[in-house]
């Protein structure tokens, strides 16, 4: 990948004077016809005779499955000499859904229910504090993140509370707890990022619950 004009991809290391010297020159004169090419800072110049300015090589992405890039936000830094790539990726699979619906809500349950002595999820979500606050977290952060790239999020949603409420499910949070920061991570962080990118500003719930801990 390229992203340099041609007088810009003169090394200054490499000829020991600065790029502005070069300017006089002509571009045509910056191939192999009088050797200049040897200076360049990138090896296919001397392919294009020096004149080829700008993304000489088209850079690509191959995903597999239904994931998909869903935004790329180029970050060039000239005075760190470096090209900086933000790059979120849409899994739209069944498997984004639970991992960020039944997953999340179980971890967001370890961080809310689990201080306050509560020892199972069932007995989290009869909890008339936790209750409440749980479907806050759920349809007002969480599924409008994943509305219109998951399959009904806002259904799942109310399918996994019905499934917390199970008298026959006695999950217990801290067997959820294991390896707590690390699904933290995985499964709330992205979407408290997708949740700022989306709406401006940053979830409430999930903010609070995330004070504490970096992303990945």
């Amino acid at each position: 990948m390229v992203i340099k004009d041609t007088y810009y991809a003169f090394s200054e290391k490499k000829s020991g004077k600065s790029c502005r010297l070069s300017f006089n020159v002509p571009v045509e004169w910056m191939g192999t016809k009088n050797w200049v090419e040897q200076f360049y800072d990138f090896p296919i110049a001397w392919q294009t005779c020096g004149q080829a300015s700008g993304l000489l090589l088209t850079p690509s992405l191959v995903v597999a499955g239904s994931v998909y890039a869903a935004d790329v936000f180029v970050q060039p830094s000239v005075r760190k000499k470096e090209l900086g790539l933000e790059l979120t990726l849409a899994n739209p699979s069944p498997s984004q859904r639970k991992v960020r619906i039944l997953n999340g809500a179980h971890t967001a349950l370890v961080a809310k229910a689990l201080p306050m002595g509560l020892q199972t999820v069932r007995a989290a979500v009869e909890h008339p504090v936790v209750r409440p606050w749980l479907e806050a977290l759920l349809f007002e952060e969480i599924v409008p993140v994943l509305e219109g790239r998951t399959e009904e999020p806002a259904q799942f949603a109310r399918w996994t509370l019905e499934r917390f409420a199970n008298p026959f499910l006695e999950h217990r949070l801290a067997d959820i707890a294991l390896h707590h920061e690390v699904k933290l991570r995985s499964r709330l962080w992205p979407t408290l990022e997708e949740y700022r990118r989306h709406f401006g500003r940053p979830p409430r719930l999930l903010g609070e619950i995330l004070k504490s801990t970096g992303p990945a």
